[in-house]
């Protein structure tokens, strides 16, 4: 007797073989969650780096702010020091 046919009172019965009805899953949704995962991480990563950078040069210019008030102070006095000594020279006093 042949194993492979089916005994002959029994119906044949094949597997089903059609998708399930509603949206298509791929993987149960990890192809998502992976690549989420992937573009989340990149752009915390990017983020902190710009964030970083942006304090890092706000902190240069306020530096530079602060010397450059520093130095506007000095020219100032350097001016009022010398106009002081132009009034002396035109009024003849040494």
């Amino acid at each position: 007797m042949d194993t492979n046919s089916p005994a002959p009172d029994k119906p044949l019965v094949l597997p089903d073989l059609a998708p399930a009805p509603g949206p298509e899953r791929n993987g149960n949704g990890q192809t998502v969650r992976w690549v989420v995962g992937i573009l989340g991480t990149a752009l915390v990563a990017l983020t902190g780096g710009t964030l970083t950078t942006i304090k890092t040069n706000g902190e240069r210019i306020a530096g530079l702010e602060q010397r450059l008030e520093a130095l506007e102070r000095q020219y100032e006095r350097i001016d009022n020091k010398l106009d002081r000594l132009i009034e002396r020279k035109e009024q003849g006093k040494p």
